[in-house]
């Protein structure tokens, strides 16, 4: 696994509020390193912290530094960390002393467009006023490109966010294709946003890691052949996540592991009350709790 690497320290922060801001980075890079199928993005993240880094300790010594901004793309199909990523960022920048908070407040269309005259630039102002100091996360982002009122809030948006680039970070995800079709709209969106994150469809291997880790942490076992069964049923389902630009990831194994254990349940209660069973027979999926499930 690609780990993040970084350090975080602020030696011109007062002794509680460097522990303050290396806890908060420490407990980002902890959770980042749990997270299955990221490689290329934690790549960019070691980039990002890196750059942020020396950035910060410039400032600090008054060199001189280039005005720069660090708004995100974050492009891919659902369910392959995006918004789990999106959450930390805030903390690994406030960790070294880039954002004053390192908050995450995170929109959508509904959250930055308005339904009369005059509302959209209110709401917008609203939201990133909100966010200052820390990350505006804007997931499903392309849907703004939809009328007046939604180019109304790009322009609202991307005034505020060249004002506050130094203070405040934008990330937009959704979809690549319909990312690439929203900057095309508007030249300007893509000159403010510098960086950006390519989010994949898990394989196979790390989707069969995620489902036993939500077996383990959910208290239950597999045995023997719901195991090799579970690999089969995995194993198609990333192949037709290939075929489908809908596909899930993460949480479409998420929701098999629930039909599952759900129907183990169901098997359990139909044979016996459910202080007959043993501790073995309460936490142990079988080949039948899987096969029988509706996909």
């Amino acid at each position: 696994m690609n780990n993040l690497f970084i350090q975080t320290q602020s030696q011109n922060a007062s002794h509680a509020s460097k522990g303050s801001r290396e806890e908060a980075g420490a407990k980002a890079i902890e959770f980042l390193n749990t997270l299955q199928g990221l490689e290329e993005v934690k790549t960019e993240l070691n980039r990002l912290l890196a750059f942020a880094r020396i950035l910060a300790e410039r400032k600090k010594r008054e060199l001189k530094c280039e005005s720069m901004s660090l708004h995100m793309l974050f492009v891919g199909p659902p369910g392959t960390g995006k918004t789990q990523v999106a959450r930390q960022i805030g903390r690994l920048l406030y960790s070294v002393g880039l954002l004053r908070r390192g908050h995450v407040v995170e929109t959508d269309k509904k959250g930055l467009v308005g339904q009369y005259v005059g509302e959209t630039p209110k709401l917008v102002q609203e939201k990133f006023e909100e966010a200052r100091g820390g990350v505006l996360f804007v997931d499903e982002a392309y849907a703004l490109d939809d009328g007046n009122y939604g180019k109304e809030a790009i322009d609202s948006l991307m005034k505020l966010m060249e004002d506050f680039r130094e203070d405040t970070i934008v990330i937009f995800a959704g979809y690549d294709n319909d990312i690439e079709k929203l900057l095309s709209t508007n030249p300007g969106l893509t000159s403010r946003f510098t960086r950006r994150m390519k989010f994949t469809n898990y394989q196979s291997k790390t989707l069969l890691h995620i489902f036993n880790d939500l077996v383990e942490r959910g208290g239950y076992k597999l045995d023997e052949t719901a195991s090799r069964e579970i690999a089969r049923q995995i194993e198609d389902l990333a192949r037709r996540g290939e075929r489908d630009p809908n596909f899930g990831n993460a949480r479409a194994v998420r929701g098999l592991y629930e039909k599952i254990i759900t129907s183990q349940s169901e098997r359990l209660a139909g044979a016996g009350e459910p202080n007959d069973f043993t501790d073995e027979q309460l936490t142990t999926i079988v080949r039948s709790d899987i096969e029988c499930i509706d996909r």
